[in-house]
C-alpha cells in the first residue's frame, strides 16, 4: 500500500507530464489534457478521502455506530445520544458506558483508527 507522500508523489509527477502523455497518446488514444487533468483531479480526491478522513458533524452520529474517538484514540459504539451527550461503550476491559459531550474534529469513521496502528 501506498503512503499518503507515496500517492502525492504519483498526482504530482502526472501533473508534470499530463502535456506529454497527453501529446504521445493522443496518436493511439483520443486523450487530451482535459481528461487527463481530471483523472488527476479523480486521484487527487481519493487521496483526501483516503488519507484525510474528515471528522464527523454532529448530525451524523447515530444510535449503533461505531467511531474512532481521535481525543481518547480509542473505537467506540454509540449506545445514546441526549442533547449533545453521546453515551459510548468504548472497546476496552471494562463494560463501563461513557458519556462524552460533542466535540468538532474529535469522532471519525473508524478507518481513521489505521493511522495509529502504524
Amino acid at each position: 500500500m501506498l503512503t499518503k507522500e507515496e500517492c502525492k508523489e504519483a498526482v504530482s509527477i502526472l501533473k508534470d507530464q499530463h502535456e506529454y502523455l497527453s501529446f504521445n497518446l493522443r496518436a493511439n488514444y483520443p486523450f487530451s489534457i482535459e481528461m487527463i487533468r481530471e483523472v488527476q483531479d479523480c486521484f487527487e480526491q481519493l487521496i483526501k478521502e483516503h488519507f484525510d478522513t474528515p471528522p464527523y458533524r454532529f448530525d451524523e452520529l447515530k444510535i449503533n455506530m461505531w467511531v474512532w474517538d481521535e481525543k481518547e484514540k480509542k473505537c467506540n459504539k454509540i449506545i445514546e445520544i441526549e442533547g449533545k451527550n453521546i453515551d459510548f461503550y468504548y472497546i476496552t476491559e471494562s463494560i463501563d458506558k461513557f458519556i462524552v459531550e460533542f466535540e468538532e474534529g474529535r469522532f471519525f469513521p473508524v478507518t481513521k483508527s489505521m493511522e495509529h496502528q502504524k
